[in-house]
This record gives C-alpha cells, sequence and structure tokens, in this order.
C-alpha cells in the first residue's frame, strides 16, 4: 500500500516552522524590510533573511514527512500509523488524549 503524508498537515508544519522555529531569520526579515523602505541595502538583507527562513522551513518540512513514510522504528509506529491514516487528524487527537491521560495518572 502507497502511504500518502497528508498535504494539509505539511503545509501547517511549514508555516509553524517559518514563524516560530526559524524567528531568529524571521523577526530579523521583517524587520530589515520596514528600515528596506528607506535604505535599499537593508531591503536585500531582509529579503535574503526570509528567503533562509522560507528555504530551511520547506527542507525541514520535507524531512519529517520523510521519516513519517520511511522510519522502521517499532516505538513510533503508533504515530506514523495516525498520521498516514485517512482520518490523521481524529486519530492525532486521540493519540494526544491518550498520552495526556497516562502523564496525568
Amino acid at each position: 500500500m502507497d502511504k500518502r503524508y497528508p498535504k494539509d498537515l505539511f503545509w501547517f508544519h511549514f508555516f509553524q516552522t517559518f514563524l516560530f522555529h526559524h524567528i531568529f531569520l524571521w523577526l530579523p526579515g521583517i524587520t530589515l524590510l520596514i528600515v528596506g523602505i528607506w535604505v535599499r541595502p537593508c531591503l536585500y538583507v531582509g529579503l535574503g533573511f526570509l528567503v533562509m527562513d522560507l528555504i530551511a522551513s520547506y527542507l525541514n518540512a520535507v524531512r519529517t514527512r520523510d521519516v513519517f513514510l520511511n522510519s522502521d522504528n517499532p516505538n513510533f509506529k503508533e504515530a506514523q500509523d495516525a498520521v498516514l491514516s485517512e482520518n490523521w487528524r481524529e486519530n492525532l487527537q486521540q493519540m494526544a488524549e491518550n498520552k495526556s491521560g497516562e502523564n496525568k495518572e
């Protein structure tokens, strides 16, 4: 069976990584773009920061997708099956509820 990684989960991970994981690229990039309104070199440096952030976020999302598709780790099998199924949202929610219930006990 050919397993497919959900596209909306891929893009969610991409945008989450872009905004929160690489904030050291995103925040200076936006700041330099604003300063770049008046100082042209800052505009180009800010664009460079944002492009680096986009590339790093995309590579991170692709790497995560590949892990879910190609991992043979038996400890990771539950999460892998939850994400690669057709109703992945409900499965992830149920898995998170089960794990949080285990932590409370």
